[in-house]
């Protein structure tokens, strides 16, 4: 699938993954440099934890370095586990992910309505 979007992609303004074959959401990047960034792992994590229902049933994320050509791939579990640091359950972090972005997105609601109303 293209260009998947998940059920959190609108608590942050929107998000689109590049790519998903089978259970892996592949991330391609075009960059010169053959060093894997930390940012590009966050933004795969990021990804599947925004999948609040867990409807693609990913189990695997994937960089193509599309300059080099390579790809590398995680499985997931034990990528959360290790940027962790303990075990964890992905579908109990989804979970926590979206209750803390409803919270932040509904404290910013209610803030821009107080400061509109203090301005009339």
């Amino acid at each position: 699938m293209l260009n998947p979007t998940f059920s959190g992609s609108k608590d942050v303004g929107g998000a689109d993954a590049d790519l998903i074959v089978g259970k892996t959401l592949i991330d391609i990047k075009s960059t010169k440099s053959a060093r894997l960034r930390r940012e590009d792992l966050y933004q795969l994590v990021g990804y599947t934890l925004l999948d609040y229902e867990d409807v693609f049933g990913l189990d695997e994320v994937a960089l193509y370095l599309a300059r080099r050509p390579k790809m590398v791939s995680w499985r997931l579990r034990p990528l959360l586990e290790e940027m962790a640091g303990e075990a964890v359950d992905p579908a109990e972090l989804r979970e926590d992910l979206r209750t803390l972005l409803e919270r932040e997105n509904g404290e910013r609601v209610g803030f821009r309505a107080k400061t509109r109303s203090r301005k009339r």
